[in-house]
Protein backbone atom coordinates (compact mmCIF):
# COMPACT_ATOMS: atom_id res chain seq x y z
CA UNK A 1 0.00 0.00 0.00
CA UNK A 2 0.65 3.47 -1.31
CA UNK A 3 -0.27 6.66 0.10
CA UNK A 4 0.35 9.73 -2.27
CA UNK A 5 -1.32 13.19 -2.09
CA UNK A 6 -1.19 15.89 -4.87
CA UNK A 7 -1.58 19.69 -3.22
CA UNK A 8 -1.57 22.93 -5.60
CA UNK A 9 -0.12 25.13 -2.23
CA UNK A 10 -0.85 28.70 -3.54
CA UNK A 11 2.48 29.94 -3.59
CA UNK A 12 2.70 29.30 0.00
CA UNK A 13 1.02 32.29 0.78
CA UNK A 14 -0.61 30.54 3.81
CA UNK A 15 2.79 29.33 5.08
CA UNK A 16 2.37 28.59 8.73
CA UNK A 17 -0.61 27.06 7.98
CA UNK A 18 0.16 25.01 5.61
CA UNK A 19 3.55 23.76 6.81
CA UNK A 20 1.29 22.29 9.51
CA UNK A 21 -1.59 20.72 7.37
CA UNK A 22 1.51 18.99 5.27
CA UNK A 23 2.65 17.78 8.37
CA UNK A 24 -0.44 16.14 9.22
CA UNK A 25 -1.11 14.73 6.31
CA UNK A 26 2.55 13.27 6.95
CA UNK A 27 1.33 11.53 10.17
CA UNK A 28 -1.82 10.11 8.27
CA UNK A 29 0.77 8.11 6.43
CA UNK A 30 1.46 9.93 2.92
CA UNK A 31 4.61 8.46 1.35
CA UNK A 32 4.74 10.91 -1.83
CA UNK A 33 3.68 14.23 -2.09
CA UNK A 34 3.18 15.75 -5.40
CA UNK A 35 3.54 19.98 -4.84
CA UNK A 36 2.19 22.60 -7.60
CA UNK A 37 2.59 26.17 -7.44
CA UNK A 38 5.97 25.46 -5.58
CA UNK A 39 8.19 28.93 -6.04
CA UNK A 40 11.48 31.01 -4.80
CA UNK A 41 10.03 34.18 -3.58
CA UNK A 42 13.37 36.75 -3.64
CA UNK A 43 15.79 36.29 -1.16
CA UNK A 44 12.98 34.67 1.46
CA UNK A 45 14.01 31.17 2.62
CA UNK A 46 12.42 28.63 -0.13
CA UNK A 47 9.24 26.90 0.58
CA UNK A 48 10.38 23.44 -0.48
CA UNK A 49 13.09 23.64 2.01
CA UNK A 50 10.87 25.02 4.71
CA UNK A 51 8.58 21.95 3.60
CA UNK A 52 11.84 19.26 3.73
CA UNK A 53 12.69 20.78 7.33
CA UNK A 54 9.55 20.13 9.11
CA UNK A 55 8.69 16.47 7.49
CA UNK A 56 12.21 15.43 8.70
CA UNK A 57 15.67 13.63 7.17
CA UNK A 58 14.15 10.73 5.73
CA UNK A 59 12.49 13.14 3.43
CA UNK A 60 13.85 14.17 -0.47
CA UNK A 61 12.65 16.06 -3.03
CA UNK A 62 12.82 16.92 -7.11
CA UNK A 63 11.76 20.32 -8.36
CA UNK A 64 10.90 21.68 -11.65
CA UNK A 65 11.21 25.31 -11.58
CA UNK A 66 11.36 28.03 -13.79
CA UNK A 67 14.68 29.72 -14.02
CA UNK A 68 14.68 32.85 -11.44
CA UNK A 69 11.12 32.11 -11.05
CA UNK A 70 10.32 35.61 -12.49
CA UNK A 71 6.43 35.38 -13.01
CA UNK A 72 3.76 34.16 -10.84
CA UNK A 73 2.91 31.51 -13.45
CA UNK A 74 5.95 30.56 -13.89
CA UNK A 75 6.34 26.18 -13.06
CA UNK A 76 6.48 25.39 -10.11
CA UNK A 77 6.82 21.87 -9.29
CA UNK A 78 7.82 19.14 -6.66
CA UNK A 79 7.46 15.78 -5.78
CA UNK A 80 8.53 14.63 -2.37
CA UNK A 81 8.85 10.83 -1.02
CA UNK A 82 9.96 8.96 2.37
CA UNK A 83 12.80 7.61 1.10
CA UNK A 84 12.88 4.39 3.57
CA UNK A 85 9.22 3.38 1.33
CA UNK A 86 10.67 4.22 -1.94
CA UNK A 87 13.92 4.09 -4.26
CA UNK A 88 14.43 7.14 -6.56
CA UNK A 89 15.48 5.80 -9.98
CA UNK A 90 15.23 8.22 -12.65
CA UNK A 91 13.70 12.05 -12.98
CA UNK A 92 12.29 13.81 -16.09
CA UNK A 93 10.82 16.83 -16.75
CA UNK A 94 8.61 17.90 -19.72
CA UNK A 95 7.60 21.23 -20.80
CA UNK A 96 4.45 20.71 -21.70
CA UNK A 97 2.65 22.40 -25.24
CA UNK A 98 2.72 26.22 -25.03
CA UNK A 99 -1.02 27.86 -25.85
CA UNK A 100 -0.82 30.35 -28.63
CA UNK A 101 -2.79 33.26 -27.84
CA UNK A 102 -4.97 34.53 -24.69
CA UNK A 103 -8.62 34.83 -25.59
CA UNK A 104 -10.40 37.98 -23.79
CA UNK A 105 -11.66 35.98 -21.04
CA UNK A 106 -7.94 34.64 -20.29
CA UNK A 107 -6.87 37.98 -20.70
CA UNK A 108 -9.01 39.59 -17.85
CA UNK A 109 -9.08 36.73 -15.33
CA UNK A 110 -4.88 36.65 -15.52
CA UNK A 111 -5.01 40.46 -14.83
CA UNK A 112 -7.42 40.07 -11.71
CA UNK A 113 -5.27 36.85 -10.67
CA UNK A 114 -1.79 38.60 -11.37
CA UNK A 115 -3.10 41.27 -9.65
CA UNK A 116 -4.17 39.79 -6.51
CA UNK A 117 -1.29 37.24 -5.92
CA UNK A 118 2.15 39.46 -7.25
CA UNK A 119 0.24 42.79 -6.13
CA UNK A 120 -1.62 42.24 -3.17
CA UNK A 121 -5.30 43.35 -4.30
CA UNK A 122 -7.52 42.83 -7.46
CA UNK A 123 -7.96 46.47 -7.63
CA UNK A 124 -4.61 46.61 -9.17
CA UNK A 125 -5.61 44.44 -11.84
CA UNK A 126 -6.22 47.67 -13.73
CA UNK A 127 -2.13 48.55 -13.43
CA UNK A 128 0.30 48.14 -15.97
CA UNK A 129 2.18 45.56 -13.58
CA UNK A 130 -0.75 43.23 -14.28
CA UNK A 131 0.15 42.48 -17.88
CA UNK A 132 -1.01 39.51 -18.97
CA UNK A 133 1.05 36.39 -20.45
CA UNK A 134 1.39 33.08 -21.99
CA UNK A 135 2.74 30.60 -19.25
CA UNK A 136 5.11 27.76 -19.71
CA UNK A 137 3.40 24.59 -18.21
CA UNK A 138 4.85 21.76 -16.88
CA UNK A 139 5.12 17.81 -15.92
CA UNK A 140 7.51 16.50 -13.39
CA UNK A 141 8.29 12.60 -13.75
CA UNK A 142 10.19 10.53 -10.59
CA UNK A 143 10.59 6.64 -11.40
CA UNK A 144 10.94 4.71 -8.66
CA UNK A 145 11.26 1.41 -6.93
CA UNK A 146 8.36 0.49 -4.82
CA UNK A 147 8.64 -2.83 -2.77
CA UNK A 148 10.89 -3.75 -5.34
CA UNK A 149 8.63 -3.07 -8.39
CA UNK A 150 9.29 -0.07 -10.68
CA UNK A 151 6.88 3.11 -9.95
CA UNK A 152 5.97 6.10 -12.39
CA UNK A 153 4.75 9.22 -10.60
CA UNK A 154 3.80 12.35 -12.75
CA UNK A 155 3.23 15.21 -11.76
CA UNK A 156 1.64 17.66 -13.54
CA UNK A 157 -0.16 21.32 -13.65
CA UNK A 158 -2.28 22.09 -16.98
CA UNK A 159 -3.20 25.62 -17.98
CA UNK A 160 -6.12 27.54 -16.76
CA UNK A 161 -6.26 29.27 -19.93
CA UNK A 162 -7.08 27.92 -23.83
CA UNK A 163 -10.02 26.04 -22.49
CA UNK A 164 -10.70 22.08 -22.18
CA UNK A 165 -9.22 21.60 -26.22
CA UNK A 166 -5.61 23.21 -24.76
CA UNK A 167 -5.73 21.31 -21.60
CA UNK A 168 -6.34 17.91 -23.24
CA UNK A 169 -3.63 18.83 -26.10
CA UNK A 170 -1.02 18.84 -22.99
CA UNK A 171 -2.76 15.22 -21.55
CA UNK A 172 -2.02 14.25 -24.85
CA UNK A 173 1.52 15.24 -24.86
CA UNK A 174 2.14 13.38 -21.38
CA UNK A 175 0.89 10.47 -22.46
CA UNK A 176 2.71 10.43 -25.88
CA UNK A 177 6.12 11.15 -23.70
CA UNK A 178 4.97 8.42 -21.02
CA UNK A 179 3.54 5.46 -23.05
CA UNK A 180 7.48 5.94 -25.43
CA UNK A 181 9.47 4.69 -22.37
CA UNK A 182 9.70 1.31 -20.73
CA UNK A 183 6.17 0.04 -19.39
CA UNK A 184 5.98 0.34 -15.38
CA UNK A 185 3.83 -1.80 -13.73
CA UNK A 186 2.20 0.68 -11.46
CA UNK A 187 1.55 4.47 -12.51
CA UNK A 188 0.27 7.61 -11.14
CA UNK A 189 -0.97 11.04 -13.44
CA UNK A 190 -1.67 13.55 -10.67
CA UNK A 191 -1.73 17.23 -10.18
CA UNK A 192 -3.95 20.66 -10.80
CA UNK A 193 -5.29 19.59 -14.32
CA UNK A 194 -7.17 23.24 -13.49
CA UNK A 195 -10.71 21.88 -15.04
CA UNK A 196 -12.48 24.52 -13.84
CA UNK A 197 -16.13 24.37 -14.26
CA UNK A 198 -19.80 23.47 -12.97
CA UNK A 199 -19.11 20.22 -10.54
CA UNK A 200 -21.75 18.60 -12.18
CA UNK A 201 -19.75 18.67 -15.07
CA UNK A 202 -16.80 17.05 -13.36
CA UNK A 203 -17.54 13.16 -14.12
CA UNK A 204 -17.94 13.90 -17.65
CA UNK A 205 -14.60 16.15 -17.79
CA UNK A 206 -12.18 13.23 -16.13
CA UNK A 207 -13.95 10.57 -18.13
CA UNK A 208 -12.70 12.80 -21.06
CA UNK A 209 -9.19 12.88 -19.76
CA UNK A 210 -9.12 9.44 -19.22
CA UNK A 211 -9.89 8.83 -23.03
CA UNK A 212 -6.48 10.78 -23.73
CA UNK A 213 -4.93 7.86 -22.02
CA UNK A 214 -5.88 5.07 -23.90
CA UNK A 215 -8.56 4.16 -20.84
CA UNK A 216 -5.37 2.33 -19.25
CA UNK A 217 -6.05 5.09 -16.08
CA UNK A 218 -8.44 4.90 -13.97
CA UNK A 219 -9.67 7.55 -11.36
CA UNK A 220 -9.04 7.36 -8.15
CA UNK A 221 -11.91 9.22 -6.99
CA UNK A 222 -15.26 7.51 -6.79
CA UNK A 223 -17.63 10.12 -5.41
CA UNK A 224 -16.50 13.59 -7.28
CA UNK A 225 -15.64 16.26 -4.17
CA UNK A 226 -14.79 19.55 -5.20
CA UNK A 227 -11.25 20.32 -4.32
CA UNK A 228 -10.74 24.07 -5.10
CA UNK A 229 -13.23 27.59 -3.69
CA UNK A 230 -16.59 28.02 -5.85
CA UNK A 231 -16.97 24.43 -5.82
CA UNK A 232 -14.62 23.09 -8.72
CA UNK A 233 -12.62 19.83 -9.39
CA UNK A 234 -9.18 20.24 -10.58
CA UNK A 235 -7.04 18.17 -8.86
CA UNK A 236 -6.58 14.51 -9.54
CA UNK A 237 -4.84 11.48 -8.80
CA UNK A 238 -5.35 8.54 -12.04
CA UNK A 239 -3.64 5.09 -11.71
CA UNK A 240 -2.77 2.17 -13.29
CA UNK A 241 -1.75 -1.31 -12.43
CA UNK A 242 -2.93 -1.07 -8.64
CA UNK A 243 -5.71 -3.48 -7.53
CA UNK A 244 -7.18 -1.03 -5.58
CA UNK A 245 -7.88 2.62 -5.34
CA UNK A 246 -9.36 5.04 -3.56
CA UNK A 247 -9.26 8.89 -3.12
CA UNK A 248 -10.44 11.70 -0.72
CA UNK A 249 -10.35 15.64 -0.29
CA UNK A 250 -8.98 16.64 2.71
CA UNK A 251 -10.28 19.32 4.50
CA UNK A 252 -7.51 20.72 6.21
CA UNK A 253 -6.22 24.90 5.26
CA UNK A 254 -3.25 26.29 3.87
CA UNK A 255 -4.26 27.25 0.24
CA UNK A 256 -7.56 28.08 -1.74
CA UNK A 257 -7.25 24.26 -2.98
CA UNK A 258 -8.01 21.54 -1.16
CA UNK A 259 -5.25 18.21 -0.79
CA UNK A 260 -6.54 15.09 -2.51
CA UNK A 261 -5.01 11.90 -0.82
CA UNK A 262 -4.84 8.51 -2.51
CA UNK A 263 -4.61 5.47 -0.88
CA UNK A 264 -3.31 2.72 -3.53
CA UNK A 265 -3.15 -0.92 -3.01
Amino acid sequence: MIRLATYNIHYGREEKILLASIVEMATQGVDIFCFQEVRKSGNNPFIGDKILAVLGPNWQAEYFLQPKNITYTALGLCIMWETSVLELKSVEKLYLPLLQKLSWWDYVFQKFARANIELGTWLKMFSGASKPEISQRGALVCNFYFQGLPLGVCNAHLDYAGGMKHRLKQIQYIWSRLKGKPQVSREIICGDFNTIGPLWKAKKVATRILQELDNKFLDTMSVISPTLVLFQRCDYVLQKGFTGAESKVLRIKGSDHKPLMAVLE
